[in-house]
């Protein structure tokens, strides 16, 4: 995460913003991962009047990138001046096109937003879901090790 030189006015305004805003109530269902989650149009529309009500607003563009993934840069801006960054890279994963990207770039907007405002907005399965998908994809790699006397000593 990126700053301001001074945080001394976006902090508190995130403190009182993340207060007023409380827990956020699902309203859209991943059939696919059985999963239920906000969408970003929902999201925004709770926290827009509450950031605007703490002198905080969000502007969320992209970034550089590969050809296979978005970047997307969210930026936590404070009527002072003061502010926080972060970015998110996603892969598109299978296809490609402006339906393919979009989807990346919804998905990583809505996880960005959440992430600098500190809030929950989807099921929390311990990371099942994404080790499961891992587990299927890829085989384990093999574990090699060298005797220590081939490891050279770097010590200081």
């Amino acid at each position: 995460m990126e700053s301001s030189a001074t945080i001394e006015k976006v902090a508190p305004a995130l403190v009182r913003t993340q207060a007023e805003i409380g827990r956020i109530e699902t309203t859209a269902e991943n059939p696919h991962f059985k999963a239920r989650y906000i969408d970003l149009a929902g999201l925004r529309e709770i926290v827009r009047p509450i950031l605007a009500k703490n002198e905080l607003a969000l502007v969320q563009t992209f970034g550089e990138t590969n050809g296979e993934s978005v970047c997307v840069i969210t930026t936590l801006l404070h009527a002072s001046g003061e502010w926080l960054r972060t970015s998110l890279s996603l892969p598109y994963g299978r296809g490609s096109g402006p339906q393919v990207v979009g989807s990346a770039i919804t998905y990583a907007r809505r996880y960005s937003l959440c992430a600098i405002l500190g809030l929950a907005a989807d099921r929390d399965d311990d990371g099942n879901t994404a080790q499961s998908s891992v587990e299927r994809k890829a085989p384990p790699l093999p574990v090699t090790a060298k005797p220590l006397k081939d490891i050279p000593n770097n010590s200081y």
